[in-house]
């Protein structure tokens, strides 16, 4: 097996078609990098160490949102499914790793990746379970204080979120 390359973009084509088609802004989803990581671990010939492994994925991804950005792309978001995978208990124990150093790494991934986009690139993490066509992958409690607990007050698209701020639902409507 060899080292990581991009030989081609991960979603350039799909925006350029999308940018194509409409006057609005398009928007453009690619796999969170968590995704890569978590199926695809580092294989040890051509990654003795892991860290090694992170790093050509997050190159990755920085290429590809330079392009994207080259291209006219304004809003990215990132679908992460193994962040979410993570709150169930049975997905959490079945990798025999860290489930929260996972999701540290994670989002340490995202925020690397970030780092250098255009100040006028809205970047956004859409948290999905996995369930398709009733399909349930995954299951568990809420996942935004693992989460949370992952960020431990990190900068996430710049922002410093607060770390004990809980959801609240709206209020039932009169």
């Amino acid at each position: 097996m060899a080292r990581l390359q991009r030989n081609r973009g991960i979603a350039t084509d799909e925006f350029a078609f999308l940018k194509d088609h409409t006057s609005r802004t398009p928007k453009v989803c690619l796999p969170a990098p968590s995704y890569h990581y978590f199926y695809r671990a580092p294989d040890e010939g051509p990654y003795p160490d892991p860290d090694e492994y992170v790093e050509d994925l997050i190159r990755i991804y920085r290429e590809e949102l330079a392009e994207l950005a080259g291209m006219g792309a304004r809003y990215v978001q990132f679908d992460e499914v193994i962040q979410a995978y993570l709150c169930d208990e049975r997905i959490r124990r079945s990798r025999g790793d860290d489930p929260d150093r996972l999701s540290q790494l994670y989002v340490d991934m995202i925020n690397r990746i970030i780092e250098g986009r255009p100040d006028d690139m809205t970047v956004a993490v859409h948290f999905c379970r996995g369930n398709s066509m009733g399909r349930w992958v995954a299951e568990g409690g809420f996942l935004g204080d693992r989460v949370r607990r992952a960020a431990s007050g990190r900068a996430v698209h710049g922002v410093r979120q607060p770390a004990r701020r809980r959801f609240r639902p709206a209020a039932p409507r009169a």
